[in-house]
């Protein structure tokens, strides 16, 4: 079970086209496995949970690391948003001793868009 997220007053949002279909990119987004390929930095180590994402209310949970926070973590993300193809989203959390995610920080979503002109994909990520 999750919590509504608190965030911070700030969105930084970067757009990038990348050539390859909408529907290749988002099965990455979807494979909590494949998302070490997604972070530029080693924060992202591995998935806790080889289940691919299915839908909103779902929780994933990774393993982490970031050496100003004491080394290795665990976050346990809440899909909000689902929609194949087009838009992925999730916001990073804890839980806590009674497994209730509380979730805070920067929510991370994905916008697909295919561009009819370039045959080109943008991918919009806030986080």
């Amino acid at each position: 079970m999750a919590e509504a997220a608190n965030y911070p007053n700030d969105d930084i949002i970067r757009t990038r086209t990348i050539s390859a279909p909408a529907r290749s990119i988002f099965a990455v987004l979807s494979d909590p496995n494949r998302h070490q390929e997604t972070e530029t930095t080693d924060w992202v180590r591995d998935a806790i949970d080889a289940d691919p994402i299915t839908g909103t209310g779902q929780i994933f949970s990774m393993n982490m690391h970031f050496d100003a926070e004491n080394g290795d973590y665990r976050i346990d993300n809440t899909v909000t948003t689902f929609e194949p193809d087009h838009a992925i989203a999730w916001d990073p959390g804890q839980a806590d001793e009674d497994g209730i995610v509380r979730p805070g920080g920067w929510r991370w979503r994905y916008d697909l868009e295919e561009s009819l002109a370039t045959l080109e994909r943008t991918v919009t990520g806030v986080g």
